[in-house]
């Protein structure tokens, strides 16, 4: 069992995209990096103060370059060597394959992105947990409900929203091709990484209060960081994320958009479970408590 224990914790580095290539603004994507600072800041995480303006402290429409710059900075800097963890935060647009696209248009695996986080890139994190939040989608086909059978009770937590997407390209027919992939095939030793939506789909953001995974992996950690392990807390999240698409779906009937389903994969060193806070009591878990 792998524990961060007393003081600051770690570090979170926020890459929050506001506008697609053409211009046009991810509504809602502003409310996203406040609520997830002040998570950061109550799990004891410092969060990277480099920004791009006076308004913003956090990166934000950064090109290829620039994204890899401010990565080289945060992996190169020492007081990483006194920190359990680390946390990194990609919201743009997204595309199939794992992929995000820029403002500048420019398209980056994110494989790359987590290449320089790895062990051999960033030695003072080397056997230490990297947690790493996508909010992009998956593809530009909608989330009907065909992935899986969206279950669970209804959650007001999201009614009326109104909602966009983040993809690369605008959403096909209902009737095209739905194949989909469960699974993320990114990081390595010690990577803990989660996407809003199945392979081929789309992410829902709120344009009034943020990206729907993002809302609801907030409140989840809110409520069960003290109780259960990384993993535990993620499949508690995609729960409740397709427990939220559900109440969607039946608000918005023959208006229905889609939901999400989402996707992760936790990679702990010798399969032990990372706990954020071990001097709370674990709990048994049970999906939508």
């Amino acid at each position: 069992m792998t524990s961060m224990k007393n003081g600051i914790r770690g570090r979170a580095l926020i890459l929050n995209h506001t506008v697609y290539g053409g211009g046009a603004n991810r509504k809602g994507a502003d409310y996203d990096y406040p609520n997830l600072k002040r998570l950061f800041q109550k799990m004891a995480l410092e969060v990277s103060e480099e920004y791009d303006d006076k308004d913003a402290d956090y990166r934000t429409n950064l090109s290829e370059k620039e994204m890899f710059e401010t990565l080289e900075e945060e992996t190169s800097l020492e007081v990483h060597k006194h920190y359990s963890m680390f946390v990194l935060v990609i919201m743009c647009h997204g595309v199939e394959d794992n992929k995000i696209i820029l403002p500048s248009r420019e398209v980056v695996p994110l494989r790359k992105l987590c290449d320089k986080i790895n062990g051999n890139n960033f030695k003072y994190m080397k056997g230490k947990p990297k947690l790493v939040i996508v909010q992009a989608c998956s593809g530009g086909e909608p989330d009907l409900g065909d992935t899986k059978s969206f279950d669970g009770k209804n959650d007001d937590r999201t009614s009326g929203y109104q909602t966009k997407s983040d993809s690369g390209s605008p959403p096909p027919s209902p009737d095209a091709d739905k194949e989909t992939s469960p699974t993320i095939t990114l990081g390595g030793s010690d990577f803990f990484i989660i996407k809003p939506s199945q392979e081929g789909k789309l992410a829902r953001r709120l344009e009034t209060h943020g990206a729907l995974m993002i809302r609801v992996l907030i409140v989840t950690f809110y409520k069960y960081a003290c109780h259960f392990d990384l993993e535990t807390l993620f499949k508690e999240v995609s729960y409740r994320v397709e427990k939220a698409s559900k109440e969607l779906m039946e608000h918005e009937g023959k208006k229905w958009t889609g939901g999400n389903i989402p996707s992760y994969n936790c990679y702990p060193q010798d399969k032990k479970k990372v706990y954020l806070f071990p001097k709370f009591p674990s709990l048994d878990y049970r999906s939508g408590g």
